[in-house]
């Protein structure tokens, strides 16, 4: 019995995570706890325990909306859509499929994350079964009216335009994001191409013994920096990026040492750059100019953009502030963004069960529900169901009676059919 329920846990736990993902991005379901130990408070981190009650829920709608599925599929097309629903409900666990689906949950820190598309798409899957089931079965007792297609096709082209401006809306949110890692881009290039100038200048303070100097200090405390630089993510470089132009001067955690390494960098440049040892220098390369030191003229900019030098900080120091401040920015924007992308994802699961109806609707003219009521009368499971749609208890266990009577002949031909098979 564990063998043949374990394909249906597998997909229940994981659409019960993806729907975590989606709600707690959301701010709608928590995956922090507050917990209690000899009378003192502490936080621990579950999300695990919050999946638990998604999957209970879950559980109780995967039974719910099976026989619906199974009700809606005899009314439709007879015994032979009875033992075919039958079928793929029950092949997972009669051949107990290797369901290669896992629980997965990210920690989101405010980005966007989709944690699991095959949860996701068994998850459109399962509302558009249950719209369509739920549907049939309105039309079938009497509930609803042709008229009714009507009024829901004045909803579902409503809807259509409604997702058309949440197409939009990601549209703009994607140029958004290209954006954001062009400028991650640049400043790891340009902390990359900063650290092996302030190594070569390293190099050059221990080999003649200047490790007191300011400037040498700074070369040997600044290169951890620029590494970390030069790898972040958008996310990290926004938070621990230089906020300041003084950050990247520090010498020993203090502001107070920016001239004095200016000043050591600007003799280093000159003493490098001499026609000696010119082989040492290089211009700047124009894209890391993005910013320049505040104060310069227009031409004191372009002097700054052509001069060789051997330690590009006059351009890249400031370009790197900048840079942090607009990823920033593009990220406080894609905060905003990303709530639209939740959203559009319940949107989605709630147009995947209109689409249901919307079949439905098709359903019920190729099988003339309308048309034929003797044929619809005969095929009522509810036995002398009158046609206002009207249900008491006599009905309901006549009802119930009948269905189990369906059920156990279905399952009857559906094992003939299969010890057939093997036979052969």
């Amino acid at each position: 019995m564990a063998k043949f329920l374990l394909p249906y846990i597998k997909i229940i736990s994981a659409v019960a995570f993806t729907l975590l993902q989606i709600f707690n991005e959301l701010g709608l379901s928590p995956s922090n706890f507050v917990g209690v130990s000899k009378g003192h408070y502490y936080s621990y981190f579950s999300p695990g325990q919050e999946a638990a009650k998604l999957f209970v829920i879950l559980l109780i709608l995967a039974i719910v909306s099976s026989i619906l599925f199974l009700v809606s599929s005899y009314l439709a097309f007879d015994s032979i859509g009875l033992v075919i629903c039958l079928i793929l409900i029950l092949t997972p666990g009669i051949f107990n499929l290797d369901i290669k689906i896992k629980n997965f949950y990210m920690l989101s820190y405010g980005s966007f994350h989709f944690a699991n598309i095959q949860a996701f798409l068994i998850l459109i899957i399962w509302a558009f079964f249950i719209g369509w089931s739920f549907f049939l079965i309105l039309y079938r007792i009497g509930i609803l009216r042709s008229s009714f297609r009507d009024y829901f096709d004045h909803a579902w082209y409503a809807i259509a335009l409604l997702s058309i401006v949440f197409f939009i809306l990601t549209i703009k949110n994607d140029g958004v994001t290209h954006k954001l890692y062009e400028y991650n881009r640049a400043s790891r290039e340009e902390s990359s191409y900063l650290l092996g100038q302030v190594i070569t200048l390293n190099k050059f303070c221990i080999k003649n013994n200047y490790d007191n100097l300011a400037v040498c200090m700074w070369a040997s405390q600044v290169r951890r920096k620029l590494l970390d630089y030069s790898i972040y993510s958008p996310l990290l470089y926004s938070e621990l990026g230089p906020k300041r132009i003084s950050d990247l001067y520090r010498v020993n955690g203090e502001r107070k040492y920016q001239e004095p390494v200016i000043i050591g960098i600007r003799s280093y440049n000159k003493m490098m750059c001499s026609k000696r040892n010119e082989m040492y220098c290089d211009r700047t390369p124009s894209e890391f100019c993005v910013s320049y030191p505040k104060g310069l003229t227009f031409n004191q900019e372009l002097g700054v953009l052509i001069k060789p030098v051997a330690l590009s900080n006059q351009c890249i120091v400031p370009s790197l502030v900048t840079l942090r401040e607009k990823q920033e920015k593009l990220i406080n924007s894609m905060r905003k963004f990303n709530n639209i992308r939740n959203y559009r994802l319940l949107i989605a699961i709630f147009l995947a069960f209109l689409t249901g109806i919307k079949i439905v609707n098709s359903t019920t003219k190729i099988i003339s529900f309308d048309k034929n009521e003797s044929r619809k009368t005969n095929r009522y499971f509810f036995a002398g169901l009158p046609q206002n749609g009207m249900i008491s208890a006599r009905y309901c266990k006549n009802y119930v009676s009948s269905f189990y009577k369906y059920i156990k002949k279905a399952i009857l031909r559906l094992s003939t059919f299969l010890s057939n098979q093997l036979d052969r």
